[in-house]
């Protein structure tokens, strides 16, 4: 296992210093420049009096101050935290009271940072290009101007923390007034690049293509912190918009990509609309994985069939860094339709009274290695109830066959996963109940043949409350960000209960089935009902909706909103759009045009 010097002399090696590291869609940036960036910053953190064993959060679009910042905190002994730019007002200051930084560094544009009690710098505003459909993936200002740092003096980086010492606190889904923070040392993240160097070969020669976002775990650490530890280079080109696809899967041969990073959103999205089968028939290329999320079975045969490449099923939590258990790319470890097998871990079946199960019998999912976390920030009683003798409970169910592969067949918590997201619906009633006139939300996952899930909810108004579902889901965006909130949402009477109290969540799903069979012939007969459909999918008023507008006026219209607005209008008017149609809309203008001939 390599240690932070070992890192840094290869990073600042001479025979290095003119070889990419990371290339953005603008420019890149060569090991040379990168090791300038890592010093510069390093003077930056002990000017601000930061040193080994503190703690910074880091919240920005601009790519390049966010990966820097990252590596040079980790080669200082600082562990970071990274937020998503659209993280919500409540859950920020939710997060900095967990976490307690001794710095922030965030865009000086974010309202969520508009009032905090601990130091902070801001990074001046740039205007980034609007319109990219897949923002919820990929925030990107590829700017490589630093300037804003020049008045710090470089310095080398401190290179002393140990294995137990915190390397991230990477915080999950949860609620707001409890957010869980993922303590992930030295000793957790060097020992899981092992194992995904060993699995998948990684070296100084590999070329990585990962454009998930940098504020998740498989962002960061299987992107820039992956291709620091390898010495190679990372690629992190445009968005893949419906209009920038073909630029993007061509850059795996123009780039010479040997390695591919996605989610199962992406692979649907590929299988959809990419126009050729052939962009990973290269000498180079080794190996597609896909992480974040369950792999359709279908789905993964398709892209398998279409694109002749093996894809990777990877299962881990962020709790266990990045992964752990490996479906491929060996035929030993391969297995379709199962997460595979554990690779430098223990796994093991437990039935609900904690009884080790045998094969093909279905319990909940433990785990246990180096990878798995020490715990959670500042709290003892979630830890206490998620790790039990060193096994990681990770509230998956699944079951083991009889030649040892895991397949994943439910989840024990209450976890819904949209696009690769993991959202939690206890946060999402939180929300809800913030509003006045709510009195009991109850949340599910709905499934969805490209996302996986989507969140549907459920609220009671209280007493000669008018609200409507539209009012509801306009007023939640101040308090969640925008892939957390419901796609719908149904006014009850009452919540399904039992006998304990709690909501029968299968009832509510019974709700959801029956509305769907009732209105699967819906059709849009006129404009005004073209525009409330568009409205619902990109959460905002109708009247502010014309037929001019494009994804560049709305936030909102990134590429899941896309692509849900598609499926909606597929479903409302019988019949799949060409991908030739679908490409060509960059307005609803388009999009109606297309969808009236269908009338």
């Amino acid at each position: 296992m390599k240690t932070l010097n070992d890192i840094y002399q290869i990073l600042s090696s001479e025979s290095n210093k003119k070889k990419t590291f990371i290339k953005f869609e603008a420019r890149h940036f060569n090991y040379q420049e990168v090791t300038l960036s890592v010093r510069k910053l390093s003077g930056f953190f002990r000017y601000h009096c930061l040193e080994k064993g503190h703690r910074v959060l880091i919240c920005s679009d601009r790519e390049d101050i966010v990966v820097f910042s990252v590596l040079s905190a980790l080669l200082n002994g600082i562990s970071s935290a990274v937020l998503p730019t659209d993280v919500s007002s409540h859950r920020a200051q939710s997060i900095l009271d967990t976490y307690q930084p001794d710095l922030i560094v965030f865009d000086d544009n974010l309202t969520a940072f508009s009032d905090v009690r601990f130091p902070y710098f801001k990074i001046k505003e740039k205007k980034a290009p609007k319109g990219s459909l897949l923002s919820r993936f990929i925030n990107r200002d590829n700017s490589p101007d630093l300037s804003m740092f020049e008045a710090f003096e470089a310095e080398e980086p401190n290179l002393s923390a140990m294995s137990d010492d915190l390397a991230f606190v990477n915080f999950t889904s949860g609620t707001t007034s409890s957010p869980k923070g993922v303590k992930i040392t030295y000793k957790n993240l060097f020992s899981h690049l092992e194992t995904l160097g060993k699995q998948f070969s990684y070296n100084a020669d590999s070329r990585i293509l990962n454009n998930l976002t940098l504020s998740h775990a498989d962002g960061m650490i299987q992107g820039p912190v992956l291709a620091l530890y390898y010495a190679c280079s990372l690629y992190r080109p445009c968005s893949t918009d419906l209009q920038k696809l073909e630029y993007f899967l061509n850059s795996i041969h123009r780039e010479q990509i040997t390695h591919m990073i996605t989610v199962p959103t992406i692979l649907s999205f590929m299988d959809r609309f990419a126009s050729y089968n052939d962009y990973f028939d290269t000498r180079f290329f080794q190996h597609l994985l896909s992480v974040a999320g369950a792999l359709n079975k279908d789905l993964w045969k398709r892209v398998e069939r279409r694109f002749k490449t093996r894809v990777c099923n990877v299962y881990g939590l962020t709790e266990t860094v990045a992964g752990g258990v490996f479906c491929g790319p060996n035929d030993s470890t391969y297995k379709t339709g199962s997460v595979g097998v554990p690779i430098d871990m223990d796994v093991k079946i437990v039935s609900k009274e904690g009884v080790e199960l045998s094969e093909n019998a279905e319990g909940e999912i433990l785990l246990k290695g180096d990878n798995v976390f020490e715990g959670y920030l500042n709290n003892v009683q979630a830890t206490e109830a998620a790790v039990k003798d060193e096994w990681f409970l990770t509230g998956d169910l699944g079951y083991r066959d009889e030649e040892g592969f895991l397949f994943i067949s439910g989840r024990a918590k209450e976890l819904i996963i949209s696009g690769g997201f993991n959202i939690h619906p206890a946060e999402v009633n939180e929300a809800l109940l913030k509003i006045e006139g709510v009195a009991e939300a109850a949340t599910v996952g709905e499934p969805h043949p490209d996302l996986q899930e989507t969140v549907t909810s459920f609220v009671v108004l209280k007493a000669d409350v008018s609200e409507t579902k539209d009012s509801l889901l306009r007023k939640l965006p101040v308090f969640l960000e925008h892939y957390k909130v419901p796609k719908d949402l149904f006014i009850v009477d009452q919540l399904p209960v039992g006998d304990s109290g709690k909501v029968i969540l299968s009832e509510l799903k019974k709700i959801i089935s029956h509305s769907r069979n009732k209105h699967k012939k819906e059709e849009i007969l006129d404009l005004d009902a073209f525009f409330a459909l568009v409205s619902k999918e990109l959460n905002v008023e109708k009247n502010v909706l014309s037929l001019s507008t494009s994804s560049q006026d709305l936030p909102s219209w990134d590429s899941l909103a896309h692509l849900n607005i598609i499926v909606s209008v597929e479903s409302a008017i019988g019949f799949k759009l060409s991908n030739q149609d679908v490409v060509s809309i960059t307005s609803l203008n388009d999009l109606w045009k297309i969808a009236s001939k269908g009338l």
